[in-house]
């Protein structure tokens, strides 16, 4: 089952979620990878938890994927959410994939237009 609630929250709110979540038998959950590295880390380990809880079959943990950028944002957008000049979207998803990967996530949401230079920078890493 794949949970795409694209959670965004302090750490220890996330990780509770992601628990029960993957408790609750979901395979994928999505967080937003600009919560940060700390707060997809929570939900790797919550995510962890749950499946354990959830007495399910030790490989079939519940991935979690970040989400870079959304699709309907452009740069103009993305900047004016976060409070800076318009941004270089590929470079932005660039770095919150790298976030996602330090935090031991199962790999990203991007737009496909990113997808190859994700490839090319985390290789399979990331599950692209």
């Amino acid at each position: 089952m794949f949970v795409d609630l694209k959670l965004h929250d302090i750490p220890n709110t996330v990780r509770a979620a992601a628990r029960s979540v993957a408790r609750h038998g979901a395979s994928l959950l999505t967080v937003h990878a600009s919560g940060g590295v700390a707060m997809m880390r929570a939900a790797v380990e919550g995510a962890s938890e749950g499946a354990k809880e959830g007495a399910r079959d030790p490989g079939q943990a519940c991935g979690i994927l970040g989400v870079t950028i959304l699709t309907s944002l452009d740069g103009a957008a993305v900047g004016t959410a976060w409070g800076r000049p318009p941004v270089d979207v590929q470079a932005e998803v660039l770095r919150l994939a790298g976030d996602v990967r330090s935090a031991g996530a199962a790999g990203i949401v991007c737009s496909g237009h990113e997808a190859a230079a994700v490839r090319a920078s985390h290789g399979d890493a990331l599950g692209c």
